[in-house]
């Protein structure tokens, strides 16, 4: 059930708003140590695609021959295929090597996966962090001991600091594919697979984090940073009172999933895939922003699901003419969980549940 040492422990002061390119107190910043393999002197993240994460997956060693140090070959190597984390406290000063809004080499999900959920590749929305143990390991046995050194807490800092950047819940999601803080094939093993089939095991180090202490004490430090308290707050909601507390939005300008919507194409947008830990809903409250990319005028409509056919009477539409438009609305959710889109232009658009309907 974890060792629950570090709830309440002192809290140190974070000096700096939190952002991508930062990191919280005791992990070090170096974003040039991985250079670019095209030859030139570029760091490497600078030709990654951009993302907005709403996972983390924390790696719990599965590298055999590369004992306390896991990946630390990778480092210093410019091979296109090495594995790559967000963030390494595995290294002798644990440090951010790549900023969070990119995209790293570490975490990906079978193809099959993705096709049976519709979403891209985990890469595109999950943060990796590699942490160091007493062993080495790819793929056998159960458990190569807890955390070395003070990795454990701070593993929990930066889990409070991302989760202040990009707004997702310090807990455990209740579907691999919502936001929140996972291990790497616990608990859902053979969906999160890291980079070339390596696995992680160490069930000391995920009972910590899916179970124990870990995720509590993330929670305590993001509330003293963001309210100014020492005080422990209470756990974070989970399970169905968690899904009612999300907020929730899908942009495509910034998103996993969607991209620009083109004239006439007819997009379905899984609602489910923003929210957390939520059955399909009957219906939902949403603001539909459109944003049109040209200054013709324009419309961007939403229906339930199936084929666009305004003689249904279930089409609600934005008009647009040149500038954003928003517009409140209650849709009724196809049996698997989306809402239609279709513009006569091509716009980007916005969709923020506000309500959710069983």
């Amino acid at each position: 059930m974890g060792h629950m040492t570090l709830v309440g422990k002192p809290i140190p002061p974070l000096d700096h708003e939190p952002h991508q390119f930062g990191a919280p107190p005791g992990i070090a910043v170096d974003f040039n140590a991985l250079k670019s393999w095209d030859g030139t002197s570029n760091p490497w993240w600078t030709s990654r695609p951009t993302i907005s994460p709403i996972t983390v997956v924390v790696h719990t060693n599965g590298a055999g021959g590369e004992g306390n140090y896991q990946s630390a070959i990778n480092w210093g190597n410019a091979s296109k295929n090495n594995t790559k984390a967000h963030y390494n406290l595995n290294r002798d000063v644990p440090t951010k090597n790549v900023p969070s809004g990119r995209r790293g080499i570490a975490n990906s999900t079978p193809y099959a996966e993705e096709v049976a959920r519709g979403v891209r590749d985990s890469s595109f929305w999950t943060l990796a962090v590699e942490t160091a143990d007493r062993g080495s390991n790819n793929g056998g046995g159960t458990d190569l001991g807890d955390f070395l050194y003070n990795h454990d807490e701070l593993l929990a800092r930066l889990l409070a600091y991302e989760s202040i950047v990009w707004g997702f819940p310090l807990a455990v999601p209740t579907d691999w594919v919502n936001p929140g803080v996972v291990t790497h094939t616990s608990p859902w093993d053979g969906v999160f697979t890291i980079y070339k089939g390596k696995s992680c095991p160490g069930t000391t180090k995920k009972d910590r984090v899916l179970r124990g202490d870990i995720l509590a004490r993330a929670n305590e430090i993001k509330f003293a940073w963001t309210v100014g308290s020492s005080t422990p707050p209470p756990p974070e909601l989970s399970g169905d009172d968690m899904k009612r507390s999300w907020p929730n939005r899908i942009d495509s300008r910034n998103n996993a999933f969607h991209d620009r919507l083109d004239a006439d194409e007819e997009r379905s947008v899984w609602i489910s895939s923003a929210s957390v830990g939520m059955d399909n809903p009957d219906v939902v409250t949403i603001n539909v922003t459109a944003i049109p990319r040209t200054e013709k005028q324009g419309w961007l409509a939403v229906w339930p699901g199936g084929p666009f056919d305004p003689s249904k009477g279930q089409i609600t539409t934005v008009n647009f003419e040149g500038s954003n438009i928003a517009s409140q609305m209650t849709v009724p959710v196809d049996g698997n969980g989306n809402i239609m889109l279709k513009s006569n232009r091509d716009c980007d658009f916005v969709i923020d549940i506000t309500g959710i309907y069983w």
